[in-house]
């Protein structure tokens, strides 16, 4: 069939000049991909952070109780929101998370079945607490923490009541000579931390971190000074937005985390000049500090190695620490696990 030239030049003209319906709908299904897209709130944004930890001795499967043989800590994070007229409001600091913190250290000697103080290494001692921080974080990748935390000693530390009705629960053997443990005694500790990466390059965009660190306590539990190394290799955030610190919080949505998520392994050798520890020497200002009490050693290096995991609202971790002697009558070192768990909330994108 032949076709007038000019009724198909015509024909052509009309179709680009009016869009199909095929167009019309591949046009609108387009738009409604890309509005979804946009529409979808980014994550890591959350203010509040909870993190529980678990230490103890036997999670090393080494089937025996000596020394620092249980950890319980419970901690709540808090980005604050940095205003203008507040004294951290300033062009260096990026971030400022503040926190709350209880926890409790049940310490036993290396024969925990013995009531006889004479074959013990260190005494039966327990250390209750709450701590309050403030983790300041500057824009090059440093950190200063400073704390205040409020303690006890001896029975009112309930080491004796929870480290019987833990192996009474998972039916193991009872721990004697608890009566023999130190008197109690109230004490007040401050502390402070220093955290400074040592390369230029921003921490998030890189998969090597070294960072130096220098600690200090002060008070009538602890007092002390340390100095270390950190090494970390993986995924990372810069400080202020690291698991390492707790501090995937924010109170601003434009200082979230870079990536959604964080994997890396770490290994950390620390060296403690030890001044006064009352969990080995008893209460300072006590005058009867108790049936048994052991000179420390000045110096003792702590080295942690393991891993930390970071996803949404979610953290994981774990790692092994070897300590070496605190007391002068310690027959060896020390080993345990920790194993941590976070949980973020307080949605900014609600």
């Amino acid at each position: 069939m032949k076709i007038n030239g000019r009724f198909l030049f015509f024909c052509i003209i009309l179709q680009l000049s009016t869009p199909s319906v095929f167009s019309q709908d591949t046009t609108a299904i387009s738009q409604k991909k890309t509005d979804t897209v946009s529409e979808k709130p980014p994550r890591n944004f959350f203010r509040n952070e909870i993190l529980a930890i678990t230490e103890n001795d036997n999670y090393t499967l080494q089937l025996r109780d000596g020394y620092y043989t249980n950890g319980i800590i419970l901690r709540f994070s808090r980005a604050l929101a940095i205003r203008q007229g507040s004294w951290f409001a300033t062009p260096k600091i990026s971030k400022v998370v503040q926190g709350y913190e209880a926890g409790q250290y049940i310490l036993n000697p290396v024969r925990y079945d013995s009531i006889n103080t004479a074959t013990q290494d260190r005494p039966f001692a327990g250390y209750l607490y709450g701590k309050f921080d403030q983790r300041i974080f500057f824009q090059r990748n440093s950190l200063l923490q400073w704390s205040l935390a409020l303690g006890t000693i001896g029975p009112h530390s309930y080491g004796e009541e929870v480290q019987r009705w833990y192996h009474h629960v998972v039916g193991i053997y009872d721990v004697k000579g608890w009566s023999g443990q130190l008197n109690n005694e109230v004490s007040v500790n401050l502390g402070v931390a220093y955290y400074k990466s040592l390369l230029r390059k921003p921490v998030q965009d890189r998969s090597i971190d070294i960072t130096a660190l220098g600690m200090a306590n002060l008070g009538n539990a602890y007092t002390d000074l340390s100095g270390g190394m950190l090494f970390r290799f993986g995924l990372m955030e810069n400080f202020s937005n690291s698991v390492h610190f707790s501090s995937r919080v924010t109170a601003d949505v434009t200082k979230a985390p870079k990536h959604r998520n964080e994997l890396y392994f770490f290994v950390q050798p620390m060296l403690t000049w030890q001044l006064y520890n009352a969990t080995l020497q008893g209460g300072y200002f006590l005058d009867n500090k108790g049936p048994l009490t052991v000179e420390t050693e000045p110096f003792y290096l702590t080295t942690q190695m393991g891993f930390k995991f970071a996803l949404c609202r979610w953290t994981f971790g774990a790692h092994y620490v070897n300590r070496t002697l605190q007391a002068t009558k310690q027959i060896r070192n020390e080993n345990f696990l920790s194993f941590q768990v976070a949980y973020r909330m307080g949605d900014l994108l609600k």
